[in-house]
C-alpha cells in the first residue's frame, strides 16, 4: 500500500493560507520550530492550535517567562516578550483536513442559485471539491482542493469574514 495523504497542510500551504489573510486562530495544529541543527528535525508538528498571545499567553504570563536562564550571548537578561518570541516566534499554524472542511461554507448563493458543497474522490486518484454549476477544484490532494476553494471563495466574497484577519 502506498498512502499519499497528509495529516494537515504543509508549511508552504499554511503560508499560502496566511497570505490569503486566514486567521491563524482557526488552525488546529502547529509546526513548531525547534532550532535543531539537523534540518529534518527543525520542524515539529504539534497537534494543538498555535500559541497565540490573545488566549493562553496573556501579557502577565509572557512577562513571567523572563528568568535568569534566558540571556543574550553578552549576558544581559531577556524580557518575557523576547523569550516568548525566541520560543514561539517562528511557529507556523497548520490546518487539518477536518478543520479546512469546517471552514468551507456548506452552501453558497450566486445570484438566485444556491449551490451545495461537495467533496468527491474520483477513480483517477483526483479529489474534486465543488460547488456545482459554479466552480470546482480538482487536485491530487483533498487539502490542496480545499485551499484552492478557500482562495476562490475569498476572491468572490463567499468566505466567512469571521475566519479572516
Amino acid at each position: 500500500m502506498n498512502f499519499k495523504s497528509h495529516i494537515c497542510t504543509t508549511r508552504e500551504q499554511s503560508e499560502r493560507l496566511l497570505a490569503l489573510s486566514l486567521n491563524p486562530e482557526t488552525a488546529d495544529m502547529t509546526y513548531h520550530y525547534t532550532k535543531s541543527r539537523v534540518s529534518s528535525l527543525q520542524w515539529d508538528l504539534q497537534a494543538k492550535s498555535p500559541t497565540l498571545r490573545g488566549k493562553f499567553w496573556t501579557p502577565q504570563r509572557i512577562a513571567k517567562l523572563a528568568t535568569p536562564f534566558h540571556k543574550y550571548p553578552n549576558g544581559t537578561r531577556m524580557t518575557g516578550e523576547e523569550v516568548f518570541d525566541e520560543l514561539c516566534g517562528n511557529d507556523v499554524p497548520a490546518w487539518s483536513l477536518w478543520r479546512l472542511l469546517e471552514l468551507l461554507p456548506t452552501e453558497i448563493k450566486i445570484g438566485t442559485r444556491e449551490n451545495v458543497f461537495g467533496l468527491y474522490h474520483e477513480t483517477n486518484d483526483a479529489w474534486n471539491l465543488s460547488y456545482p454549476c459554479v466552480e470546482y477544484f480538482e487536485t491530487a490532494s483533498p487539502i490542496e482542493s480545499c485551499i484552492l476553494a478557500i482562495d476562490w471563495l475569498i476572491t468572490n466574497g463567499q468566505f466567512n469574514k469571521e475566519y479572516l484577519l
